[in-house]
């Protein structure tokens, strides 16, 4: 473990990067050779696969939940997941190695795996457009149960309108019986009148009589009311035409028929009270068929006179005792004072009475359709207008059924009030409310919803089926011609969000959907983003702008900060909600200059690659102000050979002094020392036999294999060589092994498992110390010995 002021790595054995030199040669040598085996995985594809089935497991994880959730079958998918994973177990086992797979099997169980999976997703997005489905099945039942609302509506006030009509008609039977009875003194007085003028022109009639007759049958049909008709015989009436009258057994009291000619006249059985007939008494007098010109007979009394048809539009005069008078096919159209009892009115139907009725103050209507425009009581205590409303005033309704009614009133007092439709406030007036909404109606089937329309939005809160919905629709067109929706459902699961665009304005809340979003929040499923727009917002302060400042997540769970965010910060405990200050801070700002900061020491188990722009590279860095070189940097990385460790910050850094950093078989970076202070045991070793051993090996030479490989690789395929130093030139030194032949194992550097790595040359050369020495004293002493010798050799030549 490498420990600093600020950052604290752990690198375990997965991270390690150990190198097993001759395993590496000889797994290179393979790999050239199996590089098109279609049955080999490769570590890199191991390594590969290794992310990618993390991936995979976390997606399954989600949607099996999921569909759970939603009632769906995920035996299938499971039993094609656990195949999958027990296979890529076993493969995997080793990542560090390559071997044998076979693709076959693997291929077949990974296409069962994304079959199973695809079945499980359908079925999710099929379960989604169903919950769609339904919600639009109930707007629609919704609408036309309105619809019949409104028909129901439109027959009350087709119901109102006919009783308003028989009340109106009663009104007129009630005046035409009014203006019969009237008409029917008018008549009486007529006739005496009539009666008198027959008996003094008794003779003149009886000339005249059957021609009168028969010019009067022709002319009666067709005489109207105030025309003066001229008969054949010369004789006017002047104001009036008496057709074909019959008065039978009517006591005429006092009458008087002037200028009146009468042709052939009939009065059978005509009592006649107080008449003047000139100066004559007519006792007992019969006069059928009489039809009466221009007579006068005054002052006569007839006692027992039957007049028929007789044209009494001249009877102008005299008092009729009805008692004494029945009479028959009376047009009352003349009748206009007196009074008319109602146990002597008897017609089949009032609608016979064609003239207004007036005023009917007492009596009953019983067992009667009333039709009538408009209805009343007296005190306006109960009304009807023409357009079936109904205006009450304490109003009780005991029994029965208000089918569809629109009630107004300020109190409405019931234990239950079952299938009415409530409508509170008149039809919006608005353009865009084509359906006509009321601001609020309770439908039959207890829905309440509150509507507003205007010509941007129209807006809809409903409460039914147990739920809370809040419908939004545009009436406003985007630049693609779509219109945006939203609809919100609060129940008793939780709550659930979906809004998108439909292709026509949807001014009735139930127009084909396309929805884009998705959020669902519920106890068991907690908080699910689903869906292009489907965001966590975080919009800073009040005072702040939302769409600038803070940042949001995405459906991915991605952190993205929004224009004027310099930063997202994770912080402790603090006084209030800015914390107690940052424990971690990480730049989001736009121009890419807020940096990654860790306020505490970071403890990490291994660190990833960015991108594979970068070739998933980690570049780590000081603080750097922009200039080349400004700070220190290094890059972890891997090409095509291994992984690699760059720094070009300390190539540049050059000491005059020598090479003291060693790198372990554990991949352990440190320095190398040489004081008595960092060692034990320390024992002079002055034996030459490690030289001798030494000197038995013979030097070596060779070619880089993985430098070999990647300038194969690199003429083949034309991938670039990520270092210029990669050569084939040939290189001097010793062989690992040959100095474990020799017995020189404690100079060859190892690997974990003790294979041969390396040797550690800086070491090496110090077993010959000892047999320079020899070798030194050897040649200092055979110095000597060729001194002495040169010294005898002088002196025998000296002759010494």
């Amino acid at each position: 473990m490498a420990r600093s002021a600020f950052v604290e790595v752990n690198i375990t054995n997965s991270t390690k990067l150990a190198q097993d030199s001759q395993n590496t040669a000889d797994n290179a040598v393979k790999g050239v050779t199996d590089l098109n085996d279609p049955n080999l995985m490769s570590v890199i594809e191991k390594q590969n696969n290794v992310a990618q089935f993390a991936g995979l497991t976390s997606q399954y994880n989600v949607i099996v939940q999921n569909a759970k959730d939603e009632g769906i079958d995920t035996t299938a998918v499971t039993t094609a997941y656990n195949n999958l994973n027990k296979f890529m177990a076993d493969v995997l086992a080793e990542p560090d190695h390559a071997s044998d797979v076979n693709r076959d099997t693997y291929k077949s169980l990974t296409d069962a795996y994304n079959t199973a999976l695809n079945n499980v997703q359908n079925a999710l997005s099929n379960s989604f457009n169903t919950d769609i489905g339904n919600m639009r099945s109930s707007v629609s039942v919704a609408s036309q149960a309105a619809s019949n609302a409104v028909i129901v509506a439109s027959q009350a006030a087709i119901t109102g309108d006919n009783a308003s009509q028989v009340a109106s008609q009663a009104v007129v039977v009630a005046g035409q019986a009014k203006s019969a009875g009237n008409n029917a003194t008018s008549i009486a007085n007529s006739a005496s009148q009539a009666a008198s003028s027959a008996v003094l022109a008794g003779s003149t009639a009886a000339v005249n009589a059957d021609k009168a007759s028969a010019d009067y049958q022709t002319l009666s049909a067709g005489v109207k009311n105030g025309s003066v008709v001229h008969i054949t015989t010369e004789t006017a009436i002047d104001k009036g035409v008496i057709g074909t009258a019959e008065i039978a057994n009517a006591a005429i009291t006092s009458a008087q028929i002037g200028s009146e000619a009468v042709g052939t006249a009939q009065i059978a059985n005509l009592a006649v009270g107080t008449a003047q007939i000139g100066d004559a008494a007519i006792t007992n007098a019969k006069i059928g068929k009489l039809a009466v010109g221009t007579a006068q007979i005054a002052n006569a009394a007839i006692t027992d006179a039957q007049v028929g048809n007789v044209s009494a539009n001249k009877l102008t005069a005299g008092t009729i005792d009805f008692n004494t008078i029945t009479g028959k096919n009376i047009n009352a159209s003349n009748i206009t004072t007196g009074t008319l009892s109602t146990d002597r009115l008897n017609v089949g139907k009032l609608s016979a009475l064609s003239a207004d009725l007036g005023n009917v103050t007492a009596g009953s209507l019983k067992g009667v359709n009333i039709v009538a425009k408009t209805f009343s009581t007296p005190n306006g205590s109960f009304t009807t207008d023409s357009n079936g409303a109904i205006t009450a005033k304490n109003m009780t309704l005991i029994g029965g059924t208000l089918s569809s009614p629109t009630i107004n009133a300020s109190t409405i007092n019931g234990s239950t009030i079952n299938g009415t439709t409530f409508h509170g406030g008149g039809v919006i007036n608005n353009a865009n409310n084509t359906a006509k909404y009321h601001p609020m109606t309770i439908t039959p089937d207890g829905a309440y919803k509150s509507t507003y329309f205007d010509n941007a939005v129209a807006l809809r809160a409903s409460v039914q089926s147990g739920a809370i919905i809040y419908d939004y629709r545009s009436m406003l067109p985007d630049n693609n011609g779509k219109y945006a929706y939203s609809s919100t459902t609060i129940n008793g699961q939780g709550m659930t969000i979906d809004s998108g665009h439909t292709n026509a304005k949807d001014s009735t809340f139930n127009g084909y959907r396309t929805g884009s979003s998705y959020i669902s929040l519920t106890p068991s499923g907690g908080l699910l983003l689903h869906g292009s727009y489907s965001n966590l917002d975080f919009g800073g302060h009040l005072e702040d702008s939302q769409f600038d400042t803070g940042m949001y997540m995405n459906p991915y769970g991605n952190i993205i900060g929004k224009k004027l965010s310099d930063y997202w910060q994770i912080s402790k405990q603090g006084p209030d909600n800015t914390g107690g200050g940052p424990t971690a801070r990480f730049g989001i700002d736009t121009g890419d200059k807020g940096t990654i900061n860790f306020y505490r020491p970071l403890f990490v188990d291994e660190i990833g690659g960015f991108t594979s722009s970068n070739g998933h590279a980690l570049f780590i860095h000081g603080d750097d102000n922009g200039t080349s070189g400004s700070t220190g940097q290094m890059i972890f990385k891997k090409d095509g050979r291994s992984a690699q460790v760059v720094s070009a910050s300390i190539y540049n850094r050059t000491y005059s002094g020598g090479s003291n950093v060693t790198v372990t078989s554990y991949g352990t970076l440190g320095r190398i020392t040489s004081a008595s202070k960092y060692k034990l045991d320390i024992t002079k070793e002055t034996s030459i036999s490690p030289a001798n051993r030494l000197l038995s090996i013979d030097m070596s030479s060779w070619i880089d294999k993985s430098s070999a490989e990647l300038l194969a690789d690199s003429k083949t395929n034309g991938n670039e060589l990520s270092e210029p130093e990669i050569n084939v030139n040939r290189h001097y030194g010793l062989i690992a092994e040959d100095l474990i032949k020799a017995g020189l194992d404690e100079f060859v550097i190892k690997g974990d498992k003790g294979q041969a790595e390396g040797i550690e040359y800086d070491r090496l050369w110090i077993t010959l110390i000892p047999k320079i020495r020899q070798l030194s004293n050897e040649n200092i002493q055979n110095k000597m010995t060729i001194s002495k010798l040169e010294s005898e050799i002088k002196e025998l030549k000296q002759g010494r």
